[in-house]
């Protein structure tokens, strides 16, 4: 536990400052831009396209833009479905 907490602490301190951005935007040059994957829905392989997003908080993520959207939030990223969920049943 106590090495997952420094592990966190190194890299939130490297995403704030200026060496930490430049090592992030080194590490990205790493990762498609675009890839396909293939993932499972109810039991059938379905093939998506993933793009590489940039946040604000400092590091890369792919996310299935068909579908969702990465938006920022009271200073935190969340991704969100494209088109809202509708009101579930009660």
């Amino acid at each position: 536990m106590t090495t997952l907490v420094a592990a966190a602490s190194i890299v939130g301190v490297m995403v704030t400052t200026n060496t930490g951005q430049a090592f992030v935007n080194q590490l990205k040059q790493y990762f498609e831009p675009e890839k396909k994957v293939i993932e499972e829905y109810e039991g059938m392989p379905e093939e998506k396209d993933i793009v590489l997003q940039d946040t604000e908080s400092g590091y890369v993520i792919y996310i299935d833009e068909e579908r969702y959207k990465l938006v920022q939030e009271e200073n935190q990223d969340v991704i969100v479905p494209k088109v809202p969920l509708e009101d579930p049943i009660s």
